[in-house]
């Protein structure tokens, strides 16, 4: 009997060791499995971004611009306070930030004009301050503002009603709505902090993104959404650059991105899953920037990171904190050079100036792209005027 005990313990301590064995394998076998799948998924990213550069290395011939409409915005001596603009060719309608030309509101407000036919619709009184910021919420009849006033505020397009006003501790200077969450939008302010709201629940923010120690305002921020960086929140602020990405449990992590300030302005474009950076002389580079770059993810150690396309050279001067540079239709990005007093066309394929305009008093305050049915343009607002310029490849 007792020999039989042993036996039976031995088989039972050499099937222990044999299971303990194969949950060792399958632990190493499952870790390599991760690996293996995160490099496809690197892989496949970095496959589709290639799939998409090859396919656009054709030649880009140079790009013929044309006046289409100047719309004066302001006809006093100093209107830099009208610094930003939308367009939503989708909701018919212009909207610039301007002051109020008449005496019965002495604040600050958005001129609602058709994008049809350029004419004036209305002017909305909304701020004390100046506007800092703007943004058109992607799918609703909404915008949102952002002003020195240390409000930020949601109107409805349509019936140019304020829907919601909320007061903030800092001054905000820059703002965006989440294209994926539809509810949700972000602030950037004059302390360093990104602010997430919820307009469901506007009492207080759901989340706030800082930088332990570093205060300096937050001139752009924008979200991004991609396979290999899901919930990331792009920051650009005076000195630095930033990408916040959420946990399952709510909490961010950041990551410095590998750009030179200082920044003037930063914008990420959905469809070619590219950001575009802006950035003032410093003391190693004596000239301003304009950057296309693409994020990334790094598997050892587990970071995000930004790859750079093209640094497209500026002006040697950039005097004012403004938008100077979009993406446009044919894969091409627009940047001011205040040297040469014109915006330059860059193509994104080879490099390369492609294109110009001259610019009225050397003054850029906000630039954006436009595609629509009766053509392709560039529009840039000035302190006196918006112009559209019209433009075929030729």
């Amino acid at each position: 009997m007792r020999e039989q005990l042993e036996n039976a313990l031995m088989q039972k301590n050499i099937a222990l060791q044999s299971v303990s064995k194969y949950i060792s394998r399958e632990q190493v076998l499952q870790s390599e499995i991760e690996q293996l799948r995160k490099k496809v998924q690197e892989l496949t990213l970095g496959a589709n971004r290639s799939d998409f550069r090859m396919s656009v290395q054709c030649p880009i011939n140079r790009v013929r611009l044309y006046m289409e409409k100047t719309i004066e915005v302001c006809n006093k001596n100093s209107c830099r306070d009208c610094r930003v603009f939308d367009i939503s060719e989708s909701k018919n309608i212009i909207l610039i930030a301007s002051r109020s030309s008449t005496d019965l509101f002495g604040g600050f407000g958005l001129k609602k004009l058709s994008l049809s036919n350029y004419k004036q619709v209305k002017f909305i009184p909304l701020h004390k301050g100046p506007i800092r910021d703007m943004c058109l919420h992607p799918i609703d009849n909404k915008v949102l503002t952002v002003s020195a006033d240390r409000k930020f505020k949601i109107i409805d397009t349509d019936n140019t009603q304020t829907i919601f006003t909320v007061n903030m501790e800092s001054a905000p200077w820059s703002c965006s709505w989440n294209p994926k969450k539809s509810d949700e939008l972000l602030v950037g302010t004059q302390n360093g902090t990104v602010n997430i709201f919820d307009i469901r629940n506007l009492n207080g923010p759901v989340h706030s993104l800082n930088i332990p120690g570093d205060f300096n305002p937050v001139v752009s921020v924008a979200t991004v959404n991609e396979p290999l960086c899901p919930d990331v929140v792009l920051v650009a602020k005076l000195t630095t650059a930033w990408a916040f990405e959420c946990n399952s449990d709510g909490t961010f992590n950041r990551y410095l991105l590998p750009l030179e300030g200082p920044f003037l302005s930063m914008t990420y474009e959905e469809k070619s899953k590219q950001m575009l950076v802006s950035s003032r002389p410093n003391s190693q580079i004596n000239f301003a920037r304009h950057t296309v770059a693409y994020l990334e993810r790094t598997s050892e150690p587990d970071t995000i990171s930004c790859n750079i396309v093209h640094a497209f050279k500026g002006g040697c001067t950039a005097k004012l904190l403004a938008k100077t540079s979009c993406f446009l239709p044919n894969n091409i990005v627009a940047g001011h050079h205040e040297t040469r007093k014109s915006i330059l066309l860059y193509s994104i394929n080879t490099g390369e100036e492609v294109g110009s305009c001259p610019t009225h008093d050397n003054l850029v305050l906000d630039m954006k792209g436009l595609d629509t049915a009766s053509g392709k343009f560039l529009v840039y607002l000035n302190e006196k005027k918006i112009e559209f310029f019209k433009f075929n490849v030729s």
